[in-house]
């Protein structure tokens, strides 16, 4: 590039992007965190019992179900700020 071709790159602009991005980011994958989370810490059945969630889709049925979309973004407020 010639010197008149080159542009200044902003830190603001930059800034802005990339805080828009992570929260996207946020946005998207915090649901599927909560539903990981909540398998992985269901009790454990009792004997000859049937465990709470019986699959990644059961938990985020349940969850809907249960607490509506609301229930799915618990807790996103931390990772967004």
């Amino acid at each position: 590039m010639s010197k008149q071709q080159q542009q200044t790159i902003s830190p603001v602009k930059n800034f802005i992007a990339g805080g828009l991005g992570g929260v996207c980011l946020v946005s998207v994958g915090h649901p599927l965190d909560t539903v990981k989370v909540r398998l992985q810490t269901q009790p454990k059945p009792l004997p000859g019992g049937s465990p709470l969630y019986a699959g990644t889709f059961d938990c985020f049925r349940k969850t809907l179900a249960r607490e509506g979309m609301r229930g799915l973004y618990k807790g996103m407020a931390a990772p967004v700020v």
